[in-house]
């Protein structure tokens, strides 16, 4: 892969998680079912967890008007293992600020979000500062982690799809 597709896949990921903050594309059911992950799910910022069908449903009845449902501020990717993607980024919504990611993986169809989160930040915490990225080298010993918590937690698709990049 050269650094040019590299910088290609993060920026396909980058551009899949604004076209969803997007109120057109919300408002598409094949646009945004395009963009899910079969395996899609959330833990929303209002502390839900959210399946891909409630996801899919909600947004069909959202009748929300305007071009963005939310400001994305700080976003950035990172590749985190071979056709993995995170994004991260402050998203702004009148009053409400959340800290998001989103981990992004490519499939036959194209790059599609495999598990979003979201996490209220507090309005009284200090101003923001721009998120550095650290790379992180896995050792042995985060590895036997990975296979515990998927012998822990048999059923999570996140420990399932991130298992075997590590």
């Amino acid at each position: 892969m050269t650094p040019d597709q590299r910088d290609a896949d993060l920026q396909l990921a980058i551009d899949g998680e604004l076209r969803l903050l997007q109120t057109h594309t919300r408002r598409a059911p094949a646009e945004v079912d395009a963009l899910l992950d079969p395996e899609f799910f959330e833990f929303g910022a209002s502390g839900c967890r959210w399946s891909r069908p409630a996801i899919l449903e909600m947004l069909a009845s959202d009748s929300s008007e305007g071009g963005e449902v939310a400001v994305a501020l700080n976003v950035e990717a990172t590749r985190i293992g071979p056709g993995i993607v995170l994004v991260t980024y402050i998203s702004e919504n009148d009053e409400r600020r959340c800290y998001r990611s989103s981990i992004w993986r490519r499939t036959a169809t194209g790059w599609r979000v495999l598990f979003h989160q979201g996490t209220p930040i507090p309005s009284a915490s200090p101003s923001l500062q721009p998120v550095t990225r650290h790379a992180v080298q896995l050792r042995e010993s985060d590895q036997s982690c990975v296979a515990a918590a998927r012998r822990a937690c048999p059923d999570s698709i996140l420990i399932g799809a991130l298992s075997d990049v590590f």
